[in-house]
């Protein structure tokens, strides 16, 4: 477990998606933006635990072509390699 600012970043990321795979897919879908904004903004703050905890969120949100496929519906994938930009270069 990554401690209280991982369960933040969880909720967030409920937030920003549809909290939990539809029926028969195997991701989430972006529903909203602003919560995947603020996501970048306090990662830059985040400890590394926390860090790791998003750059693993994200791997899972992206595992398979349809998940990669929903998100590029949605925000565009420009927006995940923000995310990745973010993170500290041993992270990268």
């Amino acid at each position: 477990m990554c401690g209280a600012a991982g369960q933040i970043f969880d909720v967030l990321f409920e937030l920003a998606t549809d909290a939990a795979p539809q029926r028969g897919r195997t991701s989430r879908t972006l529903r909203n933006k602003d919560a995947l904004v603020l996501i970048v903004d306090l990662l830059t703050i985040a400890p590394d635990v926390a860090q790791k905890h998003v750059l693993r969120t994200l791997l899972g949100l992206l595992h398979t072509a349809d998940g990669v496929a929903r998100w590029r519906e949605g925000c565009g994938l420009s927006t995940v390699f923000e995310l990745l930009h973010y993170l500290p270069e041993h992270l990268r």
